[in-house]
């Protein structure tokens, strides 16, 4: 077994091998929180060496956690426009939105290093907080890939379809909560909970035994990693 590789995926991997080579991707690279690390961030991205046939998705929790909120906001505002891009909300991002007006998303309450960090940068850049306002309100809570992969920040509703979920339990559910009851065929990616929460001698990213449920936050906020798994080979990197 590969060092880099998720205990536990092979299964998954088997018994959907002949439809995995029906999607268009070389690589399907989803990475976990990251909290305002955006060095961090840009260290592990390097190592993906990332293609236009990979497709990314980003977990949610971009911003509060760390000192460098503005630069990880711009990295993802810049490369949303990308065809191969997804971003997703994380309950960070939900949180962050409502300090802006909603009269005027002009105007927000300057509380906590993001908001420092974009105040500041905003009085040498008029549009800069209406353009992060925008781009905040308008991520998308999930993406469902081909009936195989649901990614969302935090987790699901395993009493509801997965295409019937509530943006409530999407940014802010817990394992705990749903694991035991999920049994569907879907692979279920999330980030949100440290997996040190389910293991404090974990590290790397898990997949819940006998579940088909995918856990990607290892903890940059507490000191630990940011990670990135490809969801089709069951490889991860880290920063």
């Amino acid at each position: 077994m590969e060092k880099n590789f998720i205990v536990g995926m092979e299964e998954f991997l088997k018994n959907e091998s002949a439809n995995l080579k029906k999607i268009p991707y070389k690589r399907i690279l989803a990475i976990g929180d990251i909290h305002g690390h955006y060095s961090e961030f840009i260290s592990l991205y390097k190592k993906l060496e990332v293609t236009d046939e990979d497709l990314i998705i980003l977990l949610g929790d971009l911003i509060q956690g760390g000192e460098e909120n503005l630069k990880m906001l711009r990295w993802a505002m810049a490369a949303k426009s990308k065809k191969n891009v997804i971003i997703l909300m994380g309950n960070a991002e939900d949180d962050f939105l409502k300090k802006f007006s909603k009269n005027n998303p002009n105007i927000f309450e300057v509380k906590g290093s993001t908001a420092i960090e974009l105040a500041s940068a905003a009085k040498n850049e008029p549009t800069l907080i209406k353009d992060v306002y925008s781009f905040l309100k308008n991520l998308r809570t999930h993406y469902f890939l081909q009936n195989l992969f649901f990614f969302c920040h935090a987790g699901i509703d395993s009493k509801r379809a997965l295409s019937e979920q509530t943006k409530s339990k999407l940014l802010s559910n817990r394992p705990k909560n749903f694991a035991d009851d999920y049994r569907g065929r879907a692979l279920i990616v999330v980030g949100h909970t440290r997996v040190q929460k389910i293991n404090p001698n974990y590290t790397t990213p898990i997949k819940i035994s006998e579940k088909n449920i995918l856990l990607l936050d290892t903890g940059i906020k507490k000191g630990g990693k940011i990670s990135c798994v490809d969801v089709l080979s069951g490889k991860f990197w880290q920063n």
